[in-house]
């Protein structure tokens, strides 16, 4: 995964692998209104601002780098060249 759009798609991938492994457990314990710990609660709502802020930036980011590709393919090769090295 060198490209940019391998690494944004693998960003998104992480991250709803995140959601649905720890966030869609405890919103169905949740919505069957069984007895749920304060803790868990605020763990919950933690982790469900953060994976779903990753989520939505990862789609925001794929979205902006496929748009700069079709509309400026020149600026999206500089772009390309100088983006990736800082990410890493």
């Amino acid at each position: 995964m060198y490209r940019p759009p391998e690494v944004f798609i693998f960003s998104l991938s992480i991250a709803d692998f995140f959601i649905g492994a720890t966030i869609m457990p405890i919103g169905l314990w949740r919505a069957c209104e069984l007895d749920v710990p304060v803790d868990l609660c605020r763990a919950w709502n933690s982790l469900d601002i953060v994976f779903c802020t990753a989520s939505i930036l990862s789609i925001l980011l794929i979205s902006f780098d496929r748009s700069l590709a079709c509309f400026s393919p020149l600026s999206h090769l500089k772009y390309k060249a100088q983006i990736l090295p800082r990410a890493f």
